[in-house]
């Protein structure tokens, strides 16, 4: 079970770089008009959903000591 709650916060972590990652990506497709804009906000709206399945909050800060 802990394990299983230890693998839920990894991805979360992922996920939570993957949203700082895509945040940055925001500003240059707006720059280059780029029509992924709409599957960026898509794909954020995934990792909210994501993460309230999981229960494992993007900002907690236990999150990333999970091999302690």
């Amino acid at each position: 079970m802990f394990e299983n709650e230890s693998l839920k916060c990894t991805i979360q972590k992922l996920q939570q770089e993957i949203f700082q990652l895509t945040g940055q990506l925001k500003p240059i497709e707006l720059r280059l008009g780029s029509s992924t804009g709409a599957r960026t906000e898509e794909g954020i709206e995934h990792l909210r959903i994501g993460n309230e399945m999981t229960k494992c909050p993007l900002n907690d800060p236990s999150a990333s000591n999970t091999s302690n």
